[in-house]
Formats: C-alpha cells, sequence, structure tokens
C-alpha cells in the first residue's frame, strides 16, 4: 500500500498536469496551412501598418502570402543555424520540427 506522503505527491502531479493539458487547449491553434487561417492572418497584418517588406529576397512576414514549403525551409535553416551557433545537439531540431 503506498504512503500518504505518495498519494499526495501523485494527487498533486496529476493535479499539475490537469493545469498544464488545460493551458495547453488555450495557446493551440487550428492548423495553420488551411486556407481561412491564412486569411485571417492576410486580415492582420492588413489592419498592422508597421509591417514592412525586405525587396522580396526572403520570405516576408508581412506578406499575404500562405505558409509554404519556402517557409518551411527557410524555419529548419534558421533552426539549425541557431544550434550550430550555440553548439547544441542538431537532434534537438528533428526532434523539435
Amino acid at each position: 500500500m503506498p504512503s500518504p506522503q505518495t498519494i499526495v505527491a501523485t494527487e498533486e502531479v496529476c493535479e499539475r498536469l490537469k493545469v498544464m493539458i488545460r493551458q495547453e487547449i488555450d495557446y493551440m491553434i487550428p492548423d495553420y496551412l488551411t486556407p481561412a487561417w491564412q486569411a485571417g492572418l492576410a486580415a492582420a497584418e492588413v489592419s498592422d501598418p508597421s509591417t514592412t517588406d525586405n525587396n522580396g529576397d526572403e520570405p516576408n512576414p508581412s506578406s499575404s502570402e500562405p505558409i509554404n514549403v519556402l517557409w518551411r525551409d527557410k524555419i529548419c535553416e534558421w533552426c539549425y543555424n541557431l544550434v550550430d551557433h550555440y553548439e547544441l545537439a542538431r537532434e534537438s531540431v528533428s526532434v523539435a520540427l
């Protein structure tokens, strides 16, 4: 039979996990590649005049283009550059992506 301390610790862990799951649901977004989500992003960018263009050389976060292969390639490249700079395990990127 588990000790009372073990029972309390288990209940505390369960409660913390429940809170974390609720928080995760609050931050979860729908599939970011759906046309509806992309249209919402484009509408939000139009209403924000602080966005600027970068001469079209690279993907522009303020463009109304949907997220595509080019964007994903740039994100992947950036992640590998980051772990290389800080001399972290490159495997971290494959796990993260």
